[in-house]
């Protein structure tokens, strides 16, 4: 019991200044008991809270959790219980933020609940505070002392992108007032959230993907810079832009316009022009530019449509049109139209394959680069082919299997 109250001890001890952590401290020196055993720590979840009352409940959802975790009556828990685990596998503390919890397993535990992903992403940070005391104090500050996931976006970014001569509470501002008015705006966030969690094997929880993808952050702060752009604020836009370029190395115009559930991994290098349209559900890795062919003015930019995959290093110039669910392969230079569901690849950028996927999935979902290699491989046998025969025929489907 003493080991458990120490090791409990340590991990609130990086807020001394937090009121609420100083309770727990009278509370352990004055009784002498463990807090963990108090069954006064119950989690309130309601409205009107108060900033102190926010902290109060993160320490309390931090206690309860250790209790849940350290308690083998508690790995059976219901669900709709305060720790959500995998469905069928038993519930593991582990290191990090945790189990890996799919979206789908989301959905289904934490029906409860209004906003399933804060939920989750506060659970991950809570468990992320008790395995690593070194970063208590950033996922208290960034997650668990905020109301929503509204709320925890505008302080990570402001804090991200603050500077001396615009400061923090100011950008913290700026993110409160579009995100409460704008609804697309809050729904974007949560697929684009929800986008990098499915697609990128090296990002598996959701309150990683928050804080630590810089392509994440890139995407969201972009949407601001939109909002104020379509509000006739253009000069407070482009600033905006500025500063995302220097602080994430991505530069995307204000005045672009881009879909929801997108993704963009690792992000360095990103170039996204003035008339450029990015639509839902794409999927595009670093140094990826969509750009135009001169000084010409006017609509000069790309058209990416729905679930394109657009590959590491790949140029996309002039304003051209890429079908739903094309794949541009890593470092082609796209220079016309590409029709839905076809492989481009090369310099300068010719077909190379078909994808046939069965209907709402796109190669944006399946991330699979293998794609373009079979589609060369195969290219080159019907080329044979047709060499040998000529009145076969070039056009070709590929399947399931890649």
């Amino acid at each position: 019991m003493f080991a458990t109250t120490g090791r409990l001890y340590q991990t609130l001890r990086v807020h001394p200044s937090h009121r609420a952590l100083q309770s727990v401290r009278k509370r352990v020196r004055s009784r002498g008991q463990c807090p963990l055993r108090s069954a006064r720590l119950q989690h309130v979840r309601g409205h009107g809270r108060s900033s102190n009352d926010g902290v109060s409940e993160a320490r309390d959802s931090a206690i309860e959790h250790i209790t849940d975790t350290r308690s083998e009556t508690s790995r059976s828990a219901a669900v709709g219980a305060r720790v959500v685990w995998p469905l069928g596998s038993p519930p593991q503390i582990g290191g990090g933020f945790g189990p890996v919890i799919s979206v789908d397993d989301m959905v289904r535990t934490l029906t409860y609940s209004s906003d399933p992903v804060w939920e989750l992403v506060r659970r991950e940070a809570e468990i992320g505070a008790a395995n690593e005391p070194q970063l208590a104090s950033s996922l208290y500050a960034t997650v668990l002392n905020h109301r929503c996931l509204e709320d925890t976006l505008a302080f990570h970014l402001a804090n991200e992108l603050a500077s001396p001569f615009f400061q923090a509470t100011q950008y913290v501002k700026l993110f409160r007032d579009a995100l409460y008015q704008d609804k697309s705006y809050r729904e974007a966030i949560r697929a684009d959230l929800l986008a990098v969690v499915r697609r990128d094997p090296a990002m598996k929880h959701c309150v990683a993907v928050l804080m630590y993808s810089k392509g994440y952050a890139a995407l969201q702060a972009y949407r601001l810079a939109h909002l104020l752009w379509r509000q006739d604020r253009k000069v407070l836009a482009l600033f905006l832009q500025s500063e995302i370029s220097k602080c994430f190395a991505v530069d995307i115009h204000p005045a672009a316009r881009i879909g929801s559930g997108v993704m963009i991994d690792h992000a360095t290098g990103i170039v996204i022009g003035e008339t450029a349209v990015v639509g839902n559900d794409v999927s595009m890795l670093h140094n990826v530019t969509l750009g135009g062919t001169g000084k010409e003015a006017g609509d000069r930019h790309p058209k990416v449509g729905r679930g394109v995959l657009l590959g590491a290093g790949a140029t996309v110039l002039g304003n051209i049109r890429i079908g739903d669910g094309a794949q541009i392969t890593a470092s082609s230079v796209v220079l016309k139209d590409v029709p839905p569901y076809t492989i481009v690849s090369g310099v300068p950028a010719r077909e190379v394959g078909k994808l046939s996927y069965p209907k709402g999935v796109y190669p944006a979902f399946e991330m699979d680069q293998r794609a373009a290699t079979a589609a060369r491989v195969h290219s080159t046998n019907r080329a044979r082919q047709h060499a040998e025969d000529s009145n076969s025929s070039t056009d070709w489907y590929l399947g399931d299997a890649i």
